[in-house]
C-alpha cells in the first residue's frame, strides 16, 4: 500500500539485514526514543543519519550515515579529520548521486512543532562511504539551525532519514532551506532542499484541548470517588499481514503495527521477532495516546539485498500495567514474501444514471446525473471515472452540483464531447479509504450519448387509435386522498417522445386547473396520476374535473383533443355543492406553484386553493411507479 504521510518522528535503526520501526503517527512531538541497533551476524553495523556540527562522521562500510539524535551499539564513527577532504572542492558527480529530499513540502507552525518535518538522503551504491555534517536550516539569509531539534531518525545501507522539529512564531511564514555539507575521502559538495512553512494553524494554540474538569462534578473521570469504567478491548492489528520484500524495504510502505486497549500515555513495547537467519528480533517502545491506542511502523533497511527479509515474523506488543493486570501481550504475525497481499475487493454499491440517453449538446448544457448508495463517511473520499470504449474521458466531465454528506450522495457532471460523438460512456463512483489507498466501495452505470435522430415516418404504418381511460370515473373522497388509490389518466396514440400535455379543469370553486406536459413513451402512450393532498379537509375536493390531454403534433395533424371526466363523490355517493363543505370562498385562492416544481423535473404540480390542495404527479407505465415513489 502506497502511503503518502510523512513518517512520524521517533525512529530505530537496524543494521544491514535489519530493519526499520517507527511510530505510524504522533500527536505531538515525542522524546526521542531508546534506539535499539541490530545487526547481521554475517555484516558490520552500521550508524545512521548525520554526525555533530563540530567533527564529520564517516558512514560505516555498508555507506550508511550517522544519525544525529540516535545511539548504534558499538559502532565506531572514525575520525573525520583524518579524511583527506579537499576543503570548498566541488563534487558534481558525489552530489548527482545522492538523493535529498524533504517531506512534507509545506505544513503549518504547529504541524512543525509536533510532528515536524522529515528529511531524507539516499544514494545508489550502498557500498559508498559517506561523510555527514549537523544539518543547516535557514532562510531568507538567517539562519535558523539552532530553533531546529531531533527527536530521532534511522538509517542503513543506501540512505536513511531524520526528523526535525521547531518552535516558530504562530504567525511566521517562509521557506525554509535544509542543506548539508556531504564528502567522501577525496571531495567534497553540499546538497539541499526546502519547505515551506505556512503560518499559524486553524487551531489555537491557548486554547485548551478540553476543558477544565470539576472535581466536584461527580461525572468527572478524575474524580478519585468514582469507580473505573471497564477497560477498553485490547486489539491488535497488522496490515498488510503479507508484503512484497521490494515493497517492505520501500520507506513509503512497510507494515503497520496497531494496538488498542492501554491506557493513555502508558509505555507500550513492541518486539519483533526475525525468522530468517541473518535478520536479529527488534523492541520498541512508544506513550499510548489519549485513546489507549498505539502505532508503530516496520520495514526493511537494506534495500540492496531484500530478500533477506523473506520469512515470517512474529509479533508482541504489552504494556508497562499487563503484569499488574494479568493481561497477556497481544501477539500477531506478518509475512514478507515474494508477492503482495492481494487487496480484499471492494464491496459493490448501487449506482443510477439519468436520463439514460441524451445528445451531445444536452450533455453540455443540461448534464447527466447520478446517484450512489450511503456513503460511509470519513476516512473515505469519492472519486469518479468516466470511460467509453476503453477510453478515460474522465478530465472532459466537470460536476457542477451534488451533496449528500449523510445518505445516498448524487451529482451532476456536464461535459463537451466532440460533435458527432456516438456511444455508450460508463460512469464509475469509489469509495477510497484515504488512509491506505484501497477502493472500499465501487459501483458503475451507463448511459448513451449521440447525435439526435429525427425519427423517419412510416408510411405505410397505421396511425395508433387515440384513447383516454380514466380510471376510476367516480372515486370517494376517502380514496381520493389516498396517495395508493387517486384517479389513473391514461392516454394513447401519440407518437414516441411526443410532448403530452394534461390539463384538468377543477369543478369545485376552491380548486383551481392545472396543466402538466410528458413525453410519450416507446408504445405512444403517456400515464398520469391525480390524488387529493389536503387529507385533513377531504370535503374540500368533491365535484366533478373535467379532464382534456393534447399532443403536440395534434393541430399540424387536424386532431381533437382527448376528454373525459372524474368525480370525487362522499361517502353517500353525493357529490357535494361547489367546493364541497369545509371548501375555501371562490376568491380565496392562492397563486399556482406547480411550474416551479415542474421545472425541477420531479413530475409534481401542486394546485392550490384556499385550504384545498391537489396534487398531480406524472408517472410512465413502463416505469411501474406511483405517486408513492415521489
Amino acid at each position: 500500500m502506497k502511503r503518502t504521510t510523512a513518517l512520524p518522528a521517533a525512529a530505530v535503526a537496524l543494521a544491514v539485514a535489519g530493519f526499520g520501526a517507527l511510530p505510524a503517527a504522533a500527536a505531538t512531538a515525542p522524546e526521542p526514543a531508546p534506539e535499539q541497533t541490530v545487526e547481521d551476524t554475517a555484516a558490520p553495523e552500521p550508524p545512521a543519519g548525520e554526525g555533530p556540527a563540530e567533527d564529520s562522521e564517516p558512514a560505516d562500510e555498508s555507506g550508511a550515515a550517522p544519525s544525529e539524535g540516535s545511539g548504534t551499539a558499538d559502532a565506531d564513527p572514525g575520525d573525520s579529520t583524518g579524511t583527506g577532504a579537499t576543503e570548498n572542492a566541488v563534487a558534481e558527480a558525489l552530489i548527482e548521486n545522492i538523493t535529498y529530499s524533504v517531506s512534507p513540502a509545506q505544513l503549518t507552525v504547529e504541524e512543525l512543532a509536533t510532528t515536524g518535518v522529515d528529511v531524507f538522503y539516499s544514494w545508489d551504491d550502498p557500498e559508498a562511504e559517506y561523510y555527514f555534517e549537523s544539518t543547516r536550516f535557514t532562510s531568507a539569509g538567517e539562519d535558523l539551525t539552532e530553533l531546529f531539534q531531533s527527536p530521532g531518525g534511522h538509517g542503513g545501507p543506501g540512505g536513511g532519514m531524520n526528523t526535525f522539529v521547531a518552535d516558530l512564531p504562530a504567525d511566521w511564514t517562509g521557506t525554509v532551506t535544509v542543506s548539508q555539507e556531504v564528502s567522501t575521502a577525496a571531495e567534497t559538495g553540499e546538497v539541499t532542499t526546502s519547505f515551506e512553512v505556512i503560518g499559524e494553524s486553524t487551531t489555537d494554540p491557548t486554547d485548551p484541548a478540553e476543558p477544565p474538569t470539576d472535581p466536584t462534578d461527580p461525572t468527572d473521570p478524575t474524580d478519585p470517588g468514582e469507580d473505573p469504567s471497564d477497560p477498553a478491548e485490547r486489539t491488535l492489528t497488522i496490515e498488510p499481514q503479507t508484503i512484497a520484500a521490494e515493497e517492505f524495504v520501500d520507506p513509503e510502505q512497510g507494515v503497520i503495527i496497531t494496538a488498542a486497549g492501554f491506557t493513555a500515555d502508558e509505555v507500550v513495547t513492541l518486539t519483533v521477532v526475525a525468522g530468517p537467519e541473518g535478520v536479529e528480533g527488534l523492541e520498541l517502545q512508544q506513550n499510548a495516546d489519549d485513546t489507549g491506542s498505539v502505532a508503530f511502523y516496520v520495514y526493511g533497511t537494506n534495500g540492496a539485498n531484500p530478500e533477506a527479509y523473506l520469512g515470517e515474523y512474529q509479533v508482541s506488543v504489552a504494556g508497562a500495567e499487563d503484569e499488574a493486570n494479568g493481561l497477556e501481550p497481544l501477539t500477531g504475525t506478518f509475512t514478507v514474501s515474494t508477492e503482495t497481499e492481494e487487496p480484499a475487493p471492494a464491496e459493490p454499491i448501487e449506482v443510477t444514471v439519468e436520463p439514460g440517453t441524451l445528445t451531445v449538446e444536452q450533455l453540455a448544457s443540461e448534464g447527466v446525473s447520478f446517484t450512489a448508495s450511503d456513503y460511509p463517511g470519513a476516512p473515505y473520499g469519492v472519486a469518479f471515472a468516466f470511460t467509453a470504449a476503453g477510453e478515460d474521458l474522465t478530465e472532459a466531465f466537470d460536476l457542477v452540483d451534488g451533496g449528500g454528506d449523510v445518505g445516498p450522495i448524487w451529482g451532476t457532471f456536464v461535459a463537451e464531447l466532440p460533435e458527432g460523438f456516438d456511444g455508450e460512456i460508463t460512469v464509475t463512483v469509489q469509495y477510497i479509504n484515504q488512509d491506505d489507498g484501497v477502493v472500499g466501495y465501487e459501483g458503475a452505470a451507463a448511459f448513451t450519448v449521440g447525435t439526435a435522430q429525427e425519427p423517419t415516418p412510416d408510411p405505410t404504418e397505421t396511425p395508433a387509435e387515440r384513447a383516454l381511460a380514466v380510471e376510476p370515473e367516480v372515486i370517494t373522497v376517502t380514496d381520493f386522498v389516498d396517495p395508493e388509490q387517486g384517479v389513473t389518466i391514461a392516454a394513447t396514440g401519440f407518437t414516441e417522445g411526443e410532448v403530452v400535455t394534461l390539463e384538468v379543469v377543477a369543478g369545485p370553486e376552491s380548486v383551481e386547473g392545472i396543466e402538466l406536459t410528458d413525453t410519450a413513451d416507446e408504445t405512444g402512450s403517456v400515464v398520469f396520476s391525480v390524488y387529493g393532498l389536503n387529507s385533513a379537509q377531504p370535503q374540500v375536493y368533491l365535484g366533478e374535473y373535467q379532464v382534456r390531454v393534447t399532443g403536440a403534433d395534434d393541430e399540424a395533424a387536424g386532431l381533437d383533443p382527448l376528454t373525459g371526466s372524474f368525480t370525487v363523490v362522499d361517502a353517500s355517493g353525493e357529490p357535494g355543492p361547489g367546493g364541497g363543505p369545509g371548501g375555501g370562498q371562490p376568491g380565496d385562492q392562492l397563486p399556482r406553484t406547480g411550474g416551479e416544481l415542474a421545472g425541477l423535473g420531479l413530475g409534481v404540480v401542486l394546485l392550490i386553493g384556499g385550504a384545498a390542495v391537489l396534487l398531480l404527479t406524472t408517472r410512465r407505465g413502463a416505469r411501474e411507479t406511483g405517486p408513492a415513489a415521489l
